[in-house]
């Protein structure tokens, strides 16, 4: 029996040796510079200002939305903010970009079956939340749109609270007006249609009565 022991050659090591895998190579890097980090975040999506590499501020949201993004969103018009040429270097910079890569793409494609009536509430609620990642350099344009469409669209974001109330013990009507009262105080532009389904669960009430 032969125990000699050689080192083995570099060939022989990586044929051994799985690579780690570059998402295991992203944790070990959080992990480690979140030791003296603790609010240390990782994002793995990028916004179409930071795929073109233009500087980020107004002028180069509102061309990248003007764009790339303007007839996506029904030709949603800038309001209250002056438009400026950008320069030419940065005009040959976002040429023919990949804008399915970017966060904005998908806030869009959501936006659309919400529109088209496809899983509203699903679609509602998963667009709220993607807008509470707090994704470095979002367009502006677009997170406007996002908002106008979740106040456009409030009712389908009670639904999913009532039932759920409900099936707690809670009664509808009192579930509605618990709604109400927090939607006050958090999202104020929630308030008056929850006050319109109130009245009106209460007036089917009555008549069934």
């Amino acid at each position: 029996m032969n125990l000699l022991q050689i080192k083995l050659t570099k060939p022989e090591c990586e044929s051994i040796e799985k690579p780690i895998d570059p998402i295991q190579k992203k944790l070990v890097k959080m992990i480690i510079d979140g030791w003296d980090n603790i609010d240390i975040k990782i994002y793995n999506v990028k916004a179409l200002i930071d795929l073109s590499k233009l500087s980020v501020n107004n002028e180069n949201h509102i061309y990248l939305y003007n764009k790339y993004f303007k007839t996506m969103c029904n030709n949603y018009k800038v309001t209250n903010k002056k438009i400026k040429n950008p320069k030419k270097s940065d005009i040959i910079k976002s040429q023919d970009l990949q804008i399915k890569d970017c966060y904005e793409y998908n806030l869009i494609k959501i936006i659309k079956d919400i529109e088209k009536e496809k899983h509203v509430a699903y679609n509602y609620w998963t667009l709220f939340k993607l807008l509470e990642y707090d994704i470095p350099n979002l367009n502006i344009i677009i997170k406007e749109y996002s908002l106008n469409i979740l106040k456009k669209y409030t009712y389908y974001s009670m639904i999913p609270l009532v039932v759920v109330s409900s099936l707690a013990g809670l009664g509808i009507l009192f579930s509605i007006s618990l709604l109400f009262l927090v939607s006050k105080i958090i999202y104020p532009w929630m308030a008056m249609p929850i006050v319109i389904t109130l009245v009106i669960l209460l007036l089917l009430r009555l008549v069934w009565q």
